[in-house]
């Protein structure tokens, strides 16, 4: 059941980060509702957290396990990450690995580091995705390659997919490690 809830979030999560789409630059002193959206967005929010109710210590664990892959005794290394937090947004991702794997009646105890695992090769695309869109700020903040540069950007993007494979290999189920292993291999 935890290969299958990860297979479908794994395929969901590649065929999701495979569309182009175009960021729309937004004033967002130009909205003429904000209190109509800011209504709407708490609304939202309450149903996002009863929906997440049932895995909210998994999530936890996942932001635990997140923040440790992303530490870095290097200060440039480090700032970058710490830069990276502020994209934090629903890590819808990690729910959904967790969320399947609770209705599927799996709760393993190395969830919270696969929905890691699933949350960082998220993180490693925006980041890269952002190059390539040429888009200037993610959530309010200024993106990885608008703060540094491009080559920056690129290269952290890398470390993130790096850690989040190595994470996966870890993993003491053969199934999930596995995933990591594949990824690195040669087509031939």
């Amino acid at each position: 059941a935890m290969l299958v809830a990860l297979g479908v979030c794994v395929l969901w999560f590649f065929f999701s980060s495979r569309r182009r789409h175009t960021r729309l630059r937004r004033d967002w002193s130009s909205d003429v509702c904000s209190s109509d959206l800011a209504v709407s967005g708490l609304l939202r929010d309450r149903r996002l957290t009863r929906l997440l109710e049932p895995v909210q210590e998994g999530m936890q664990q996942m932001r635990s396990c997140l923040s440790s892959q992303l530490a870095s005794d290097h200060a440039a290394v480090a700032e970058m990450t710490e830069h990276l937090g502020r994209f934090s947004g629903k890590q819808l991702r990690a729910a959904l690995v967790l969320l399947s794997a609770h209705a599927a009646g799996n709760e393993h105890p190395e969830l919270p580091q696969v929905a890691s695992v699933i949350e960082m090769i998220h993180l490693a695309t925006l980041v890269h995705d952002d190059v390539l869109d040429g888009a200037e700020v993610r959530r309010r903040v200024a993106c990885v390659h608008q703060r540094w540069d491009n080559q920056v950007a690129i290269l952290l993007g890398d470390l993130l997919y790096a850690r989040a494979f190595h994470l996966s290999t870890t993993l003491a189920s053969p199934m999930v490690s596995e995933i990591g292993r594949a990824s690195g291999r040669e087509s031939g």
